[in-house]
């Protein structure tokens, strides 16, 4: 089966809200177009280049990459964007409305269901 084939029929992104899964579109935009993070440091925070970055993007909410390496781009995008001292608040909203708490509580939910996805296997 393919990853595309196996993460479309997944229920881990199946359990996400709509409003998560805009959260993370978003978020994933702002860390792939955004100048939250620079090049030379980019794939160290990201654990991907940026070109992998704007697949995972592109095919969101499908991760048609490597299913961990998807998972781990989602949550370091977020994580970082976060955490990061990028100091670009006003810009962080352009991309996500809901600032950096929807960032956060989507985070916390992404974080339970990797806890339950874990548990279950």
């Amino acid at each position: 089966m393919s990853l595309q084939t196996s993460n479309r029929f997944n229920p881990f992104w199946k359990a996400l809200s709509l409003s998560d899964v805009e959260t993370v579109k978003q978020s994933l935009q702002a860390a792939v177009e955004g100048r939250f993070f620079a090049d030379w440091e980019f794939s160290t925070l990201l654990g991907a280049d940026r070109e992998t970055a704007r697949k995972v993007l592109s095919d969101w909410p499908l991760i048609t990459i490597e299913p961990a390496d998807g998972v781990a781009i989602v949550m370091n995008a977020l994580n970082n964007l976060l955490a990061y001292p990028h100091g670009r608040e006003a810009e962080l909203l352009s991309y996500v409305p809901k600032g950096r708490i929807g960032i956060s509580e989507t985070l916390d939910r992404l974080g339970e269901l990797l806890t339950e996805k874990s548990a279950s296997l």
